[in-house]
């Protein structure tokens, strides 16, 4: 399975639909709001192959109008270090 997770050194507090997410303690801490707080929600908790098709399931879009978005969006989490991919090599995804 190939998949998303949080990395240790990452931080996050979800308060009203809005998350709070930063590399501790170097920071800075990233201001997730609406669709993009849902991204986080589910790259956090699941494998990326079904990433687009969750989200799209919880904002009532179809996962084909979500797809190119949630790519652009959870390739930007990976490149400040929020995230990290695992790959499908026994690995923890």
């Amino acid at each position: 399975m190939i998949g998303l997770r949080r990395p240790d050194d990452v931080a996050f507090v979800e308060n009203g639909g809005v998350a709070y997410v930063a590399c501790v303690p170097k920071g800075p801490i990233h201001v997730l709001d609406e669709v993009a707080t849902i991204i986080w929600e589910e790259a956090v908790d699941g494998d990326r192959l079904g990433l687009s098709d969750r989200v799209a399931e919880r904002t009532g879009a179809t996962a084909d109008e979500v797809r190119a978005d949630v790519e652009v969006f959870v390739g930007h989490l990976l490149a400040l270090g929020l995230l990290t991919a695992s790959g499908d090599l026994g690995e923890p995804g």
